[in-house]
């Protein structure tokens, strides 16, 4: 059974803006975690550098506690220079701004699936979805991924396999994408715990 050209661009115009909604919590997640890392870091930085300061920890020797408010401070770096460049929390706005307008073209599509819509309208839907999609900018793959695994158009005959590798697939790169926040966060504690509870 071949689908319309209509009941098609309803189809693409649905899954692009699942994949923007999806694109804006990934984005939101990595402005939170880049908030939460440099935080993280601050507070260890600063524990440090108090419990040096009052003579509390019994680390030895001292260029030991410098290393580590020297491996702090290029966390804190790091992670500012992650948050100005980057700019998560904007392009969160855009991919979601782009979502809602993606979802209000699905809405105006919906009741004239099925039906035979002429090559003007057709055309005219068709040129609003290319001009909402060149106003903002792309998503990234994983968010496509994620569409994917949610989506019920591609549940449909697929093999367990299939299903099964595009899930993994999903996984790995969406761990792979925010496991630095969580290591430097650890490192970070593990390194205020050790400095503070030093026994001499």
């Amino acid at each position: 059974m071949s689908i319309s050209p209509i009941d098609e661009l309803h189809d693409r115009v649905e899954k692009s803006a699942k994949t923007r909604f999806n694109a804006d919590r990934r984005l939101l997640k990595h402005a939170k975690l880049s908030v939460w890392t440099t935080a993280f870091t601050s507070i260890a930085l600063i524990a440090i550098s108090v419990w040096d300061a009052l003579g509390l920890t019994h680390l030895q020797p001292k260029l030991l506690i410098s290393a580590l408010q020297i491996i702090s401070s290029v966390f804190i770096l790091v992670y500012s220079v992650i948050l100005s460049t980057k700019d998560y929390g904007v392009k969160a706005k855009e991919m979601h701004l782009c979502g809602l307008a993606l979802s209000d073209l699905r809405l105006r599509l919906y009741p004239l699936l099925g039906t035979a819509v002429s090559l003007i309208d057709y055309a005219k839907y068709s040129l609003e979805y290319s001009e909402i999609m060149a106003k903002f900018p792309n998503h990234e793959d994983v968010d496509y991924q994620r569409m994917k695994i949610t989506h019920s158009y591609y549940k449909i005959d697929r093999t367990i396999f299939g299903h099964w590798s595009d899930r993994v697939m999903f996984y790995y790169h969406y761990c792979v994408e925010f496991l630095h926040y969580y290591v430097v966060i650890a490192i970070e504690i593990g390194l205020a715990y050790w400095v503070i509870t030093a026994r001499a």
